[in-house]
């Protein structure tokens, strides 16, 4: 993992290490897909985290049910890389779970857990 100017690059071999994020207080973090994925015909292999807005933690707290939460933690990654939520669905389970790990260093009181 290489941190430059508040940004991560995660090659897809490479374990999130979230307390060297925290150290060096990482606000965007560029994630290599395991399984890239096509999103409008275009091959995407890269996703562009960046960190999520006051908007974003009040939709998360909103989230009651497990699958409210599930729902909203769909939506709120697909806004953090600028993805709909169908296509963040659309994304392999391992990719999503790296996704999860991202998105509770940015927010970890957050229920992303259920990805």
């Amino acid at each position: 993992m290489e941190i430059k100017n508040g940004t991560a690059v995660i090659a897809k071999s490479e374990d999130i290490d979230l307390e060297a994020l925290r150290v060096e207080m990482v606000d965007v973090v560029e994630l290599e897909l395991i399984r890239p994925i096509s999103v409008g015909g275009e091959a995407r292999e890269v996703l562009t985290f960046e960190e999520p807005t006051g908007k974003h933690v009040e939709m998360m707290s909103k989230a009651g049910s497990a699958k409210a939460a599930a729902e909203m933690s769909f939506r709120v990654l697909g806004e953090c890389v600028g993805l709909a939520p169908e296509e963040v669905k659309n994304l392999r389970s391992r990719d999503l779970t790296r996704l999860g790990t991202v998105l509770k260093y940015f927010l970890p009181d957050s229920q992303a857990g259920v990805l």
